[in-house]
C-alpha cells in the first residue's frame, strides 16, 4: 500500500478509537449500568456473562490500547481486525439491548468522529515544537514520572514524561494513565509543522 492509503486507513480506525474512548469517558459507567440491568435478567447466564464482560469499559479500553499499540507497531492489518472484533461484540450488544449505545449521532459528534487524532498528542506536540529540531523538542519531555510536565485545559489537565522511546499521558487530577505512543509514531505524525498548526 502507498503512503497516503495507508495513512487514510490508520485515520479511519483512529476516528473509531476516538469516538468510543470519548463516548466511554462522558457516558461509559451509564451505558454499563443499563446493560448491566440488562444482563441481570437473562436467564441463560452465557449471554448475561457475554453481555457484562463486552460492555465493560475496562474491557473496551483494553481493546482500544490494543489497537492503538498495533497501530504505533504499523501493524495496520492486525489493528484493524482487532478493531473489527470488538465493533461486532459491542454491535452484539447493542442488538440484543436494542440500544445504539456505541453509534455515532446522525449529524456528527462533537469532538469524536471529527477528531481523528489523539487530542493529547497534538497539546503536547503544539507546546514542545521547535522548527527542524525534533529530538531536542522530545528530549524537553521529562524523562522520569517524578517530573512530569503539566498542560491544562477547559476540558481536562494532563501530564506527561517520556518512558525510553514512548512517550505516556496521564490523568492529572488522578494520575492514571490515559495513553501512550511510541516515539516514531509522536515524531513522524504529530511534531510536524503542518500538525501543528492545526491544534
Amino acid at each position: 500500500m502507498t503512503i497516503s492509503i495507508i495513512r487514510y486507513f490508520s485515520d479511519k480506525i483512529l476516528m473509531r478509537v476516538d469516538f468510543l474512548e470519548d463516548l466511554l469517558a462522558r457516558r461509559g459507567d451509564a451505558i454499563y449500568g443499563e446493560v448491566e440491568r440488562l444482563a441481570a435478567k437473562k436467564t441463560d447466564p452465557v449471554w448475561a456473562k457475554f453481555l457484562r464482560e463486552t460492555a465493560a469499559p475496562s474491557s473496551i479500553l483494553s481493546h482500544l490500547r490494543k489497537v492503538r499499540d498495533l497501530l504505533d507497531r504499523a501493524d495496520l492489518v492486525e489493528a484493524d481486525m482487532e478493531l473489527e472484533r470488538l465493533n461486532n461484540n459491542l454491535a452484539a450488544v447493542e442488538q440484543i439491548n436494542q440500544q445504539p449505545y456505541f453509534r455515532a449521532k446522525s449529524g456528527g459528534h462533537k469532538g469524536g468522529l471529527a477528531d481523528k487524532t489523539r487530542k493529547w498528542a497534538k497539546l503536547l506536540a503544539a507546546e514542545i515544537y521547535g522548527p527542524g529540531k525534533k529530538e531536542t523538542s522530545w528530549l524537553s519531555i521529562p524523562d522520569s514520572f517524578e517530573d512530569e510536565r503539566i498542560i491544562e485545559t477547559t476540558e481536562r489537565d494532563y501530564l506527561f514524561y517520556r518512558d525510553g522511546d514512548r512517550v505516556v499521558c496521564k490523568d492529572a487530577n488522578t494520575g492514571a494513565e490515559i495513553d501512550s505512543m511510541s516515539k516514531a509514531n509522536f515524531l513522524g505524525r504529530y511534531l510536524t509543522q503542518k500538525s501543528v498548526k492545526g491544534a
